[in-house]
C-alpha cells in the first residue's frame, strides 16, 4: 500500500509510473490487489477499452473484490459514453450503481450518479440530470468530500448555464 501511494510522487511520467506498477504487478500474489494494480496500470495508460474493462469486472467479481468490479463497470460506462454508446454506457453505470450500493461505498455512488448526469446532459434531459447532480451532491455533503462537492457544484452550474437559467 505505501508504494501505491509514494510512487506516483517519485515517478517521472506515466510510462516510469506504468513500469513500476507492472514490476509490482508481477510480484503480488494476492488477487485483490493485482486486480487494482491492474485498473491502475489501464487508468495510468488511458487506453483501455470496453473489452478489456468488461474482462477485468468478471475477474474482480470471480476473487469477490466487489469494489474493483463497480470501478471496471464504471471505467466501461465512461468508455461507451465517451464512444457515443450512450444506452451501453447507463446500463453498464447502473450495473456499478447496484455493486456500490451493496458494499455501500458513497464515493462510488457518488460518482456514478455524476457520471450518469453528465450523459443525461449530454443527450439534453436536464429534469435527469439535475436529479442525478443533487443526488451526487448530497451524498459528497454527506461525506464532507469538498472536491467532490465542488466537482458536482460546478456541473450543476454548468447544467444551468445550458439551460440558459
Amino acid at each position: 500500500f505505501i508504494t501505491l501511494f509514494i510512487t506516483p510522487a517519485l515517478a517521472q511520467n506515466s510510462e516510469e509510473y506504468v513500469a513500476i506498477l507492472t514490476a509490482e504487478l508481477d510480484t503480488t500474489v494476492d488477487p485483490h490487489a493485482r486486480i487494482d494494480l491492474k485498473i491502475q496500470i489501464e487508468e495510468v495508460r488511458y487506453n483501455m477499452d470496453a473489452d478489456a474493462g468488461k474482462l477485468m469486472a468478471k475477474e474482480a467479481h470471480s476473487v469477490n473484490h466487489f469494489e474493483a468490479e463497480g470501478k471496471c463497470l464504471g471505467n466501461v460506462g465512461f468508455i461507451l459514453s465517451r464512444e457515443g454508446k450512450r444506452d451501453e454506457a447507463i446500463e453498464y453505470y447502473h450495473q456499478a450503481l447496484d455493486i456500490y450500493r451493496i458494499t455501500g461505498s458513497g464515493p462510488g455512488i457518488a460518482g456514478v450518479y455524476n457520471d450518469l448526469a453528465g450523459i443525461y446532459s449530454d443527450i439534453n434531459e436536464l429534469e435527469f440530470a439535475l436529479e442525478y447532480y443533487e443526488t451526487s451532491l448530497l451524498i459528497y455533503t454527506d461525506l464532507q468530500d469538498s472536491f467532490g462537492m465542488a466537482m458536482v457544484s460546478h456541473n450543476i452550474a454548468s447544467q444551468y448555464l445550458q439551460a440558459e437559467d
